[in-house]
């Protein structure tokens, strides 16, 4: 891998127009080590899949399995395989949800693309990176770098909404009460879901620009294909894999914090003495996850900072060693001989 280093952040947005060169832009704007701090823009395809069904998917995941590496690199990424895997890919992973159905019309079950390079800015140090697989790579990317850069457009369109019936909503409401009470699970998020309409096309560049303005996110992506784009927003990493460790950090929920130590123990501390609190935490103390979270902190298998809020709030950073075949379930788990 060879690098060039930068010192003037580049203009993702504008280098994105070039989806054909520039496919996916994954965006931070949290200049913080736990949660961002890296915009990363791939470049440079060289190959990609596209699954509609499980067959595909299968193709898909057998084409970019691979040995992950033991050590990290320093940068979050170089060059290699960026992949996108819908929420229906469950029904291949899980057998009990082998019934959801798989997205309908042009959209995709999964999609990966292997990149032969990338531009990379850190948002702490405030330095960036321009990475390629070889010279003529990297001198390809420099050039588009040095490209005239033109602004992206915001849109102004005008949008017609629909939201999910509420008669589906309440069904899902009876049944996961039945199945807290039978045992099966101790809680669920139920959520509705929105559809928007629009009187005119959209750039989906656009669109992540205008989110990017009125909702900046430490985790924001933007994927564009030849047919279909994905543009997306979230406060949260659900995973990080490092050095062989598996981190993550979801979110149950905000709650204000300061910079101050003794204020921020504070507000953690009221957070957790409310009565809501207080009777969720009871009856979490009650589940399989507190007992396996105390279990696994007692044989020293999970790092866990403290058992009691990361059931309440799993905010805390849980960490273990896993490997990527088992942990994407391309491979079975592994024995208690193998671990």
């Amino acid at each position: 891998m060879i690098t060039a280093s930068l010192t003037e952040k580049p203009d993702f947005l504008s280098l994105s127009q070039d989806s054909g060169f520039f496919p996916a832009l994954l965006a931070s704007h949290a200049p913080n080590p736990q949660t961002g701090r890296y915009s990363i823009l791939a470049a440079a395809p060289n190959c990609h899949h596209v699954a509609y069904d499980h067959e595909g998917l299968a193709a898909l995941l057998d084409a970019i399995d691979q040995t992950p590496q033991v050590h990290s690199e320093e940068l979050p990424f170089s060059s290699g395989w960026l992949v996108y895997l819908s929420y229906e890919c469950a029904g291949y992973f899980e057998p009990k949800l082998a019934h959801m159905p798989v997205p309908q019309d042009e959209e995709p079950l999964a999609v990966a693309m292997h990149c032969n390079g990338s531009v990379i800015w850190d948002h702490q140090e405030n330095i960036g990176w321009v990475c390629g697989t070889d010279e003529t790579t990297l001198a390809e990317i420099q050039h588009h770098l040095n490209q005239q850069k033109i602004s992206v457009q915001t849109p102004h369109p005008h949008w017609q909404w629909q939201q999910e019936s509420p008669e589906g909503f309440k069904q899902q409401v009876v049944d996961a009460k039945e199945w807290i009470v039978s045992g099966d699970i101790y809680q669920a998020n139920l959520s509705r879901s929105w559809t928007a309409t629009c009187d005119q096309a959209i750039d989906p560049l656009a669109l992540f620009s205008a989110i990017e303005n009125n909702n900046p996110a430490p985790f924001a992506a933007l994927l564009q294909t030849a047919h279909w784009s994905l543009v997306s927003a979230s406060p949260e990493r659900l995973v990080q894999i490092k050095n062989g460790e598996v981190s993550t950090r979801p979110i149950a929920g905000t709650r204000p914090r300061s910079p101050d130590p003794s204020e921020d123990a504070a507000l953690i501390k009221e957070l957790l003495n409310t009565p809501k609190e207080q009777a969720e935490h009871m009856s979490k103390q009650e589940t399989a996850l507190y007992r396996w979270l105390t279990l696994q902190s007692e044989k020293n298998t999970l790092k866990v900072d403290d058992v009691d809020v990361a059931s309440i709030q799993l905010h805390n950073l849980l960490k273990g060693s896993a490997f990527w075949p088992q942990l994407m379930g391309i491979r079975a788990s592994l024995t208690n001989e193998e671990s």
